[in-house]
């Protein structure tokens, strides 16, 4: 997903299932512009414990016509 024009964190829920959230905050880095840095937040709500949790993202290539634009996916 591109988001042009964005002021601030933008925040979305990227997976939702059984009690997991995984949700991504996004925002462009202030001393390099061309930089977006993404935190993760996870949290359980179920009642059952998770154990050997792992999260793996993968960044895709970005087309020079895109690279000012604000990437989140």
């Amino acid at each position: 997903m591109f988001v042009d024009f964005v002021v601030g964190p933008y925040k979305l829920t990227a997976f939702e299932k059984n009690g997991l959230k995984v949700e991504l905050t996004c925002e462009r880095d202030n001393g390099q512009p061309n930089v977006t840095v993404i935190n993760v937040n996870s949290t359980n709500s179920s009642a059952t414990t998770m154990s050997e949790y792992v999260f793996q993202a993968a960044v895709p290539k970005v087309s020079e016509k895109k690279k000012n634009s604000f990437l989140c996916f």
